[in-house]
């Protein structure tokens, strides 16, 4: 009798990490969380966050709140989330630029993305267009690269700040087309396009969502999306592949969370995070931005991110991008 309670009371004890490691997932969320958003109120970042976060408010049962701390291309917002309690309750929403490029392009980050976060979710992925000024006399890829030529420094293109995504995006560009192009960074992809729309620049790489308006106004014109295939959104603009092998860039949107976070909580997040987008309002919300919704596991944006990160190590590299 003894030995048999021995032996139970062995297996309980090897049983309650497990149980005390389910629990706080079972009872997640008590309270509300916090999304930060390292960016300003209004960019493409904050509108996804705020359309996701009514819907994973209603499935978690307890409000999901918006944190916007923008500045330095996302670097203190996100500082914030990666020394926060990974608890579940502080989540950052970052893009391809402060998940992947920051931590090759800077000489030194205060935090480790893949030591201090953790994957949640790609929420969407943001397809970008090559845009240019009407004065620009290209009216597809060949041409731009040809006029590249005739000036002395090339064309002109704005981005949202030096080794932004769409900064990057365009420096591939150039790479792969052997189109010579003149850097001009901005803070922000408002002010890039106010310049761009005013003649100031001639060119930029931006999500669509950002340059639709203009395109269908005439105010710009797209000579090419830079995605696998060509947008709903802009139908009649050829995709870069069409042109030339190998100039597939897109930029994306994510969730993550502090490193000690763990994977239970992180799956209940990812599934209030896959209900929004499910939400045929949301959804279609999220098309009529020109962004595509994705919902990604933690294990599949792990992957995807790991992927990412070198890929663009690769070009940071290659245009010896190093910043302070």
């Amino acid at each position: 009798m003894n030995r048999r309670l021995a032996r139970a009371m062995r297996a309980v004890a090897f049983a309650l990490p497990f149980v005390a490691g389910a629990a706080p997932a079972q009872e997640f969320p008590t309270h509300s969380i916090r999304m930060i958003v390292p960016f300003p109120p209004g960019g493409g970042t904050d509108v996804t966050a705020r359309l996701i976060a009514v819907k994973m408010s209603e499935t978690l049962g307890q409000p999901v709140v918006i944190e916007n701390r923008p500045g330095a291309n996302g670097i203190p917002g996100t500082e914030v989330a990666a020394k926060s309690p990974g608890d579940g309750y502080t989540l950052v929403m970052g893009t391809m630029g402060s998940f992947t490029i920051n931590p090759s392009a800077y000489k030194k980050l205060p935090f480790s993305v893949a030591r201090d976060l953790a994957p949640v979710s790609q929420i969407v992925s943001a397809p970008f267009a090559l845009v240019v000024n009407p004065q620009v006399p290209a009216k597809n890829i060949s041409e731009l690269v040809a006029y590249s030529k005739t000036t002395a420094n090339g064309v002109t293109f704005a981005s949202s700040g030096s080794g932004s995504g769409p900064h990057m995006a365009a420096e591939m560009f150039c790479q792969i087309s052997g189109t010579k192009m003149l850097h001009v960074p901005y803070k922000g992809s408002a002010p890039a396009f106010n310049d761009l729309l005013g003649g100031q620049v001639q060119a930029n790489v931006d999500s669509i969502s950002l340059s639709l308006q203009h395109v269908r106004a005439g105010k710009l014109r797209a000579l090419a999306v830079l995605s696998a295939k060509r947008s709903e959104m802009l139908p009649d603009v050829p995709t870069a592949a069409e042109t030339m092998n190998g100039l597939v860039i897109t930029n994306w949107y994510a969730l993550m969370a502090p490193a000690a976070t763990p994977l239970a909580i992180r799956k209940k997040i990812q599934a209030s995070i896959a209900g929004a987008m499910a939400d045929p309002k949301i959804r279609a919300a999220t098309v009529d931005q020109a962004l595509e919704p994705v919902a990604s596991t933690p294990e599949d944006f792990g992957v995807f991110l790991a992927k990412e990160t070198t890929r663009w190590a690769e070009v940071v590299k290659r245009i010896n991008l190093q910043m302070d």
